[in-house]
């Protein structure tokens, strides 16, 4: 019989590969590589639709090249913030939650939207606030955090 308990910890609950509830402290460079990797992509693939959106004019709100450039900018700083942790990639990244926060009381929730759902989108967007400055702190001990090995097997990245 197959132990899915094992495979779902694996993968969705492990100490070195989803450190969520390990405290910056005590974690490794190899745990905040990878914490800090799932944020980046989840930045960098929001964002990207987004810019793609404004400068296309497909947005809620129509074409608009500011939003569309902002939008590009945090994909660049979520990329360099994948590649080198540096604390001002973090702080721009940290910047997108309040711009977009901004947004939806300025230009307003799109017609179609229920009270729920915009009550889920702002719940996000704070979510995603608040573990900022999670990611800020990884990245100011990032350069004094220990090398350690990962326990037990190590699986091979998908991206690079």
């Amino acid at each position: 019989m197959i132990d899915w308990f094992t495979y779902i910890k694996r993968y969705v609950w492990d100490d070195d590969t989803t450190p969520y509830l390990v405290p910056v402290s005590k974690m490794s460079k190899g745990q905040a590589d990878n914490e800090v990797f799932f944020y980046a992509l989840l930045m960098a693939v929001f964002f990207a639709v987004v810019s793609l959106a404004s400068v296309s004019g497909e947005a809620p709100y129509g074409r608009s090249n500011p939003a569309g450039g902002y939008a590009f900018s945090v994909v660049t700083a979520a990329v360099l913030l994948w590649m080198v942790k540096h604390v001002w990639a973090a702080l721009w990244c940290a910047t997108a939650p309040l711009v977009g926060l901004g947004a939806m009381f300025l230009l307003g929730f799109p017609q179609k939207m229920a009270l729920l759902d915009e009550l889920v989108v702002l719940a996000i967007t704070l979510a995603i606030f608040r573990y900022s400055f999670r990611i800020i702190r990884i990245c100011q001990a990032y350069p004094a955090l220990p090398v350690r090995p990962m326990k037990g097997r190590r699986r091979k990245r998908t991206l690079f």
